[in-house]
């Protein structure tokens, strides 16, 4: 019988962390980690100029986009249906709770360019995403 108690510590080395890290990065931020998340950030700054911390968007934009990722990979025969899965559980989770549902779709936009982005060319302004905002149907 196995109770499970190795789990409750977990060590991993520094290079195994640092391997995990670089898989993550290249999966999540494909045209590179530091320039991605600098357009991430100044996209967010662009569509909420009022806010002060944009911490709890950029972690909610990271949480969804991984998701949507995993789905995708995760059922490479219908990506569209899964992706949309992952888009629809996101939205009625309890965690982006404070957010609006305009907020909502315009992370929801944001992600779907992102990951759907092949080059710098393929990522859309801030009025590119507003517009697309307006077609998520929620």
């Amino acid at each position: 019988m196995r109770l499970g108690i190795e789990k409750w510590f977990k060590f991993e080395s520094p290079e195994e962390r640092q391997r995990k890290q670089e898989a993550f990065d290249k999966n999540m931020f494909p045209l590179g980690a530091a320039e991605q998340k600098e357009w991430e950030l100044s996209i967010l700054k662009e569509l909420f100029p009022k806010q002060r911390s944009l911490r709890d968007e950029h972690f909610q934009l990271l949480v969804l986009r991984e998701s949507m990722l995993v789905s995708v990979s995760d059922h490479p025969e219908d990506k569209t249906a899964y992706r949309n899965g992952a888009i629809h559980a996101w939205y009625d989770r309890k965690t982006p709770y404070t957010f609006s549902p305009e907020k909502k779709k315009l992370l929801i936009a944001i992600a779907i360019c992102e990951n759907d982005a092949q080059t710098w060319e393929d990522l859309p302004t801030a009025a590119n995403i507003r517009n697309l905002s307006e077609m998520v149907p929620f």
